[in-house]
C-alpha cells in the first residue's frame, strides 16, 4: 500500500486504485499451480477478467502509474539469490523487513485469504486458520 501511495505521490484518489495488494503490485514468483510457469502467470496477469468484469492489468499496469511495482520473497544475485540487481541499474529495488511478530500475525490472515479450491490444488495447504496463531502455530 505504501508503494502504492509513493508511485501516485499521495494523489487524492489514490485509495480509490487501490482494493488489494495482489492486484496492484504483482508477485511473480506466487504461481497459481503447482505446476505453473513464469511464462503462464505473465499471460494470466495480463489477461484476467475479475469477477466485476474489471480487467487485472488495470490495477497493476494503470495508465496512471508512472512505473510498475512487483513484490518479491527474491533475494540480490550477489548474495545467492534470484535478482540481478547490478545487471540493472535503471531499476529501482526496495528492502523491506519486519518484526518477526508482525509476520506471524499477517500470516494467519493470509492463510485465512485461501479458498477451499486453493487449499485443494495445493495438498490442502496452507492450513486452514482458526483466526488465532497462538493457536493455529500448536497445530
Amino acid at each position: 500500500y505504501c508503494a502504492h501511495q509513493i508511485r501516485l505521490k499521495g494523489a487524492d484518489d489514490g485509495d480509490a486504485l487501490f482494493s488489494d495488494i495482489y492486484r496492484a503490485v504483482l508477485w511473480p514468483e506466487l504461481v497459481q499451480s503447482r505446476h505453473g510457469s513464469w511464462a503462464e502467470q505473465k499471460s494470466r496477469y495480463n489477461t484476467t477478467i475479475l469477477p466485476d468484469g474489471t480487467k487485472l492489468k488495470d490495477y497493476w499496469d494503470n495508465e496512471r502509474y508512472p512505473y510498475r511495482i512487483f513484490k518479491t520473497h527474491y533475494s540480490p544475485r550477489e548474495s545467492g539469490g534470484l535478482l540481478p540487481v547490478t545487471d540493472n541499474p535503471q531499476l529501482k529495488f526496495i528492502a523491506c523487513a519486519r518484526n518477526g511478530m508482525d509476520v506471524l500475525a499477517s500470516l494467519v490472515n493470509f492463510f485465512s485469504g485461501h479458498t477451499d479450491d486453493f487449499r485443494r490444488l495445493w495438498g490442502g495447504f496452507p492450513p486452514r486458520s482458526t483466526g488465532r496463531w497462538e493457536v493455529d502455530a500448536e497445530r
